[in-house]
């Protein structure tokens, strides 16, 4: 019996909170993989607490972070996808899936503004934790 609650109650506590802004890890997070020298992909993942407009948001704040670490100042979305991948997580009282929620937005960096483009500082500093 023991077992069993120490067992819910670490479940518990890794799903207790939605993913929050960070680094990719154990509970979600971001990552990117450059593709050129102007276009990232940019990737967030969330927990079965975090919604997907949530990641797309997340998403959006890192590809506006690493539009300024990597000097410039404006992007553009050139293609995204929102899609959950489920997780299957077992127990001593059983196993049971969850659906994780991901976002990608693969974003080409700007110098200067266009007609489609986000301004990185605006929508870095929209985004909330």
């Amino acid at each position: 019996m023991r077992i069993l609650l120490y067992s819910v109650f670490s479940l518990f506590l890794l799903t207790a909170c939605a993913t929050s802004y960070q680094s990719s890890g154990l509970m979600g997070g971001y990552q990117e993989k450059q593709i050129s020298s102007d276009v990232i992909l940019v990737s967030f993942k969330g927990n079965g607490l975090t919604s997907i407009q949530k990641t797309y948001s997340y998403a959006m704040k890192r590809a506006a972070e690493v539009t300024l670490k990597n000097g410039y100042s404006y992007f553009e979305v050139v293609d995204h996808r929102n899609y959950f991948e489920p997780q299957t997580s077992y127990t001593t009282s059983g196993e049971f899936t969850t659906d994780f929620p991901i976002s990608e937005v693969k974003i080409k960096m700007l110098k200067t503004k266009t007609a489609k483009a986000y301004d990185a500082n605006k929508v870095f500093a929209k985004v909330n934790d």
